[in-house]
């Protein structure tokens, strides 16, 4: 098996019971390849168990190997630890992300919609128009769509596919409120 991960459990023979790549589309090769991967995938689960059983059975006074362990199977992938949110707990990464997001969400500020904040007349003279609009396309392209919504729940995966046409409205609405010099 290629580019094997390194934990205590897994020993060097064990790569080459796995060591099958899928090359054609027969039922056969895949009815294999099935076999194959149940019995590696057992034989690993029987290695970790064996592992933590010797962390179990070594002297009591040098058990830093079962420490070090149990420490790292409390870490989580995304470094959030588990959260609670209206008596429900979040261990997966989405029910995490749902919680944090309706948390920052519950903390902004609800503007009055019904009178726009409009900004006093300036005492500078106006400046010339500002093109944005290759600015707005890079800047919707480049969102990770794998990130959690924010506060207006719109995701990042549909301003990604959508980024040529938002582009253009939201350059004029960033063109008229400069022009204006209000706030949307």
């Amino acid at each position: 098996m290629k580019n094997l991960p390194v934990y205590g459990w897994i020993k060097m023979s064990f790569g080459t019971k796995v060591d099958f790549e899928k090359k054609s589309n027969k039922d056969r090769d895949w009815e294999i390849f099935r076999k194959l991967r149940k019995k590696s995938q057992s034989s690993l689960k029987q290695a970790h168990w064996d592992y933590l059983n010797n962390l179990f059975l070594e002297d009591d006074n040098n058990n830093k190997r079962l420490w070090r362990y149990l420490k790292g199977t409390r870490k989580d992938s995304c470094c959030v630890s588990t959260l609670v949110a209206d008596g429900k707990i979040g261990t997966d990464p989405s029910t995490k992300a749902e919680m944090l997001n309706r948390q920052f969400s519950s903390v902004f500020t609800r503007e009055n919609q019904s009178t726009p904040y409009i900004m006093n007349q300036s005492p500078y003279p106006e400046m010339p128009a500002i093109h944005v609009s290759n600015g707005v396309f890079k800047l919707l392209n480049q969102l990770n769509q794998h990130k959690a919504n924010g506060p207006d729940n719109i995701p990042a995966v549909f301003l990604k596919l959508c980024a040529s046409e938002l582009a253009k409205m939201l350059t004029f609405i960033i063109q008229q409120s400069l022009g204006k010099q209000t706030l949307p």
